[in-house]
């Protein structure tokens, strides 16, 4: 499990990996949002997923908290797979989430 804090060296937040590898919460420091961090990441993955062999990108997003990530997501070709009432077990609020697929044959390049 890792737990890392934004400070001044770094840019990117993530809390808490799952036996699944998950990240619980990611983050860009709020001082950087807005440079395409985020959606920069996320094409990396996607990248590494297809040149792996894998046929699509799985993905969930709190509703409403995860609002930033589903745009990047839904830019990225993503589409709702499921919706999910208290999807999440922690304390914030809401708890629901939206299961999503990337379709990794539709993606340029």
């Amino acid at each position: 499990m890792h737990s890392l804090a934004h400070n001044a060296l770094m840019p990117l937040a993530i809390e808490r990996l799952d036996a699944r590898g998950w990240a619980r919460r990611a983050s860009v420091a709020a001082r950087i949002r807005g440079l395409a961090i985020g959606r920069r990441l996320k094409g990396e993955q996607l990248t590494m997923a297809r040149a792996l062999g894998y046929g699509f990108c799985p993905g969930r997003n709190r509703a409403g908290l995860a609002a930033a990530m589903w745009h990047i997501n839904r830019a990225l070709g993503a589409y709702g797979v499921r919706y999910l009432r208290d999807g999440y077990d922690d304390e914030l609020e809401p708890r629901d989430c939206i299961y999503s697929h990337i379709d990794l044959g539709r993606l340029p390049g």
